[in-house]
């Protein structure tokens, strides 16, 4: 799938892969299975199904997940009130809905607008992204792995923190970024995108702190980081990262990307950084 540089291509990719806004809107809620190996605990209460032990949750309520948890049959993990899951290397699995078209993947965790979400510890893979945030949301110590258009795709507040984003199918980047997000100590790396951005595709405001972009790649711009909004970098390496042009970084738009004196862009394939961007002392 072709997809331009600037606003309209903007546009398209969010059509073309039905991301955070649609999704939220037409994915139907999903009943989970009671998996053997999926278990979650709320205080005294145990589950062996995660939607049913989210449904239930009070605000503010910390969930423990241990094990594999998946869709019973497809479809996501809908969170809709201000909760927080963990686990120690627990997965979230996503399960693939039967169509007339063949199976349809789904974002494996969908995270609702108005709503606090904390989840820290887990592996996200097999599903259509990740995560699906539109909410306020801190994801740490997480590995989202495997997921066929991307790992996170972010419309509202998110905070990535000491986690990892690789391996995603060719249907879409890394992360796909239209709100506000930042990275700090994370990694994005090895993932392979068929449209603009392959580790990272930026059209709102995000910043990266302490963070690695390496060996991702995109079939047109932005093999690292594609740009269209506002974008700033500190102590961050955007390397061997490769594209049609813009191997590191393509900035779509007039608008400076801020790269702090520690970044590297190194070994990025054919170019480094395509369009405007400064070095400044200290970036936003």
């Amino acid at each position: 799938m072709f997809v331009q540089s600037g606003r309209r291509g903007a546009a398209r990719l969010i059509v073309g892969l039905g991301l955070v806004g649609s999704l939220v809107v037409t994915v139907a809620p999903a009943v989970s299975a009671a998996e053997a190996s999926c278990a979650v605990s709320n205080g005294s209460s145990r589950y062996s199904d995660l939607q049913a032990a989210i449904d239930h949750a009070a605000a503010r309520a910390q969930l423990a997940i241990t094990g594999t948890c998946r869709p019973v049959t497809g479809g996501s993990f809908h969170v809709s009130r201000s909760i927080t899951l963990s686990g120690d290397a627990a997965v979230l699995e996503g399960v693939a809905t039967p169509s007339d078209f063949g199976p349809v993947l789904h974002p494996v965790l969908i995270v609702a607008a108005g709503t606090t979400v904390t989840v820290s510890g887990l592996t996200f893979t097999g599903g259509e992204v990740g995560i699906s945030n539109a909410g306020t949301m801190t994801v740490e110590n997480a590995i989202l792995r495997g997921n066929a258009a991307g790992g996170i795709s972010n419309a509202g507040t998110l905070a990535v923190v000491a986690s990892t984003v690789k391996d995603t199918g060719s249907a879409g980047p890394g992360i796909v970024n239209t709100g506000t997000a930042s990275l700090t100590g994370s990694t994005i790396t090895g993932n392979h995108s068929m449209v603009e951005g392959g580790g990272i595709r930026n059209d709102g405001t995000l910043t990266l702190t302490d963070s690695t972009v390496t060996g991702n790649s995109s079939a047109y711009h932005g093999g690292g980081i594609f740009n269209s909004g506002m974008l700033s970098l500190t102590n961050t390496a955007v390397t061997a990262n490769s594209a049609q042009s813009g191997g590191g970084i393509w900035n779509a738009w007039v608008v400076d990307v801020c790269i702090a004196p520690t970044m590297t862009v190194t070994g990025n394939t054919p170019n480094q950084v395509v369009g405007s961007h400064a070095v400044q002392a200290t970036c936003p």
